[in-house]
């Protein structure tokens, strides 16, 4: 993600943890702040290469192998060991401006969440709450300083 946002651009599903890998976050699990507008990581992914259990390099599109391009996620390599993905970016700023918002109940956090992705203003939306009465819902936008 570095050298992307050098670049000008970002994987749109954003790893909040520098030592997530692209691997992990496709045959495991991948959700992140970025989520509620992009879907979870797998789904920025347009092709898969994987090696199959018979030694055989197998590029996996949707439109090549539809089954396989929608049961690869999550496998855990089940189906193949995974050597290297295409995935979809997005042009990007090199900073996030964050907003907090203090919710004093759940009511609140629901509200501030659903108004937070109602509007599609920001590119990160994330809840955390600390007890039942106290959460922040943080947002955050691209720009340039």
């Amino acid at each position: 993600s570095h050298f992307l946002l050098s670049q000008g651009y970002s994987v749109p599903c954003v790893p909040e943890l520098d030592d997530l890998t692209v691997g992990g976050l496709l045959m495991g699990c991948g959700i992140e702040s970025t989520s509620w507008k992009y879907g979870m990581f797998n789904e920025i992914c347009q092709c898969y290469e994987i090696v199959t259990c018979t030694g055989e390099v197998q590029s996996v599109t949707e439109e090549s192998d539809k089954e396989l391009f929608h049961t690869l996620p999550w496998s855990h390599g089940t189906h193949g060991i995974l050597v290297s993905a295409t995935l979809r970016i997005i042009p990007a700023k090199p900073f996030v401006r964050l907003q907090l918002t203090h919710c004093e109940d759940r009511d609140s956090l629901c509200k501030t969440l659903e108004s937070s992705v109602g509007t599609g203003d920001h590119e990160f939306v994330e809840g955390l709450a600390f007890n039942p009465s106290f959460a922040v819902v943080m947002t955050g936008s691209y720009v340039d300083a």
